[in-house]
C-alpha cells in the first residue's frame, strides 16, 4: 500500500474508529499527523502513521460489506423469526393443555371435597350416638369395689392349699 495523505474523517473511516477516537489518537501522539492550514480538518494523516499506531486499515469501497452481507443477514432473521413463531405457537399450545389439566385437576379436587363431606355428614349421627355413651359411662359413679374380689380368691387357695398339705 503506498503512502496516502488522508483527512481526519477518511483516515478514521479507513482504520475503523471514529472521528473523535482518532482525534483523541492524534493529540495523545500515538498517531502522527501534521496539522493543516483548513480549520475544517486541522489534521493531514498518512496511512503509513496509521499503520506504525497499530490501526488496521481497510479498502473504502462504494459498497461496504456489510452491504453485502445484508440478504444474508436477512434471511437468517426471517429464518430466526419463523422459528420463533414455531416456538411461541408451541408454547401457546402446551400452555392451552396445562390450562385443561388443572381444571380437570380442579374438578377432580372439587368431587373428591364433596364426597368427603357427604362421608363426614354420614358419619356425624355416629359420631354423636359415641360421644353420648362415653359421656353416659363417664357420668356414672365409679365403684371402690373391684370388678374381681382378689381377697376371696386368696382365702379360697390358701385353704385349698391347707388341706392338700394334710392328706
Amino acid at each position: 500500500m503506498s503512502d496516502v495523505t488522508l483527512s481526519l474523517k477518511e483516515a478514521a473511516k479507513r482504520a475503523g474508529i471514529s472521528e473523535v477516537t482518532l482525534r483523541r489518537l492524534v493529540k495523545s501522539g500515538k498517531v502522527q499527523a501534521e496539522p493543516r492550514a483548513d480549520t475544517r480538518q486541522p489534521y493531514k494523516v498518512t496511512t503509513q502513521a496509521l499503520l506504525n499506531a497499530g490501526l488496521l486499515i481497510t479498502q473504502v469501497t462504494s459498497q461496504p460489506e456489510t452491504q453485502l452481507a445484508l440478504p444474508d443477514e436477512v434471511d437468517r432473521l426471517r429464518a430466526d423469526l419463523e422459528a420463533a413463531k414455531i416456538d411461541r405457537d408451541a408454547l401457546r399450545a402446551e400452555r392451552e393443555r396445562l390450562i385443561e389439566r388443572a381444571s380437570r385437576a380442579e374438578g377432580a379436587l372439587e368431587e373428591s371435597r364433596q364426597a368427603f363431606q357427604a362421608a363426614l355428614s354420614s358419619l356425624e349421627p355416629a359420631i354423636k350416638a359415641l360421644t353420648e355413651k362415653v359421656e353416659q359411662v363417664t357420668s356414672q359413679p365409679v365403684s371402690s369395689r373391684p370388678l374381681i374380689d382378689y381377697s376371696e380368691q386368696r382365702a379360697k387357695r390358701s385353704l385349698i392349699s391347707r388341706l392338700r398339705v394334710r392328706k
